[in-house]
């Protein structure tokens, strides 16, 4: 078994979510804590800027 970690953040760019599980690859074996942690004004700022740029590239 393995302890993972997951992250998360959504497209509402509110904040990142944060779940630790404990694992086999396949089967959840049990849960540990979750957390959010939201982005500060200064960070979303970054994040909308980052989207608008991207939605310049070209497909790949």
């Amino acid at each position: 078994m393995m302890t993972v970690i997951g992250l998360m953040s959504g497209t509402s760019m509110d904040g990142v979510d944060a779940a630790v599980l404990v694992t086999d690859g396949e089967a959840i074996g049990g849960y540990g804590p979750t957390h959010f942690r939201p982005y500060t004004d200064a960070e979303r700022a970054v994040l909308r800027r980052a989207v608008a740029e991207a939605r310049h590239l070209d497909d790949r």
